[in-house]
């Protein structure tokens, strides 16, 4: 048989085959446990969205005024806000959109008289300002 030496924590040590065998063995097991795993990039990707998106939310509900934790827990209960906000309008604005109108009508009729008057008017005071007689020492 062929034996090995070695020193091990300062002591000489004579090993047989199969201590040489086991010990080779599980220095290369070390070795395989040792190394870095390794991941795939689409595992890279998903876990940079599993941790990005959420910040992401947080900061554009953020950013648009809204309270994105009050949003998650209204999902979270049943409660579905967007749906809610979208008819409430529509209903207001049925009842209330002839009613505006009207009165917008109006208010934009008068407006637009009151601007032809005081077109004219500036259209008066041009002419005369064109036919007075320059002064010496004007433009």
């Amino acid at each position: 048989m062929i034996n090995l030496i070695v020193f091990v924590n300062s002591i000489l040590v004579d090993f047989s085959f199969e201590e040489q065998y086991l010990l080779y063995f599980c220095e290369k097991q070390h070795k395989n446990m040792s190394t870095r795993t390794k991941i795939t990039p689409f595992a890279r990707f998903f876990i940079f969205l599993i941790i990005f998106l959420p910040i992401a939310y947080f900061g554009a509900a953020y950013y648009n005024g809204e309270d994105p934790v009050a949003k998650i827990q209204g999902m979270m209960n049943g409660d579905n806000p967007s749906s809610q906000q979208k008819k409430q309008p529509q209903k207001s604005q049925a009842t209330d959109s002839t009613y505006d109108l009207k009165d917008e009508i109006s208010n934009l009729k008068r407006e637009n008289s009151k601007l032809k008057t005081e077109v004219k008017r500036l259209k008066r005071e041009l002419d005369e300002a064109n036919k007075a007689p320059k002064k010496w020492g004007d433009g």
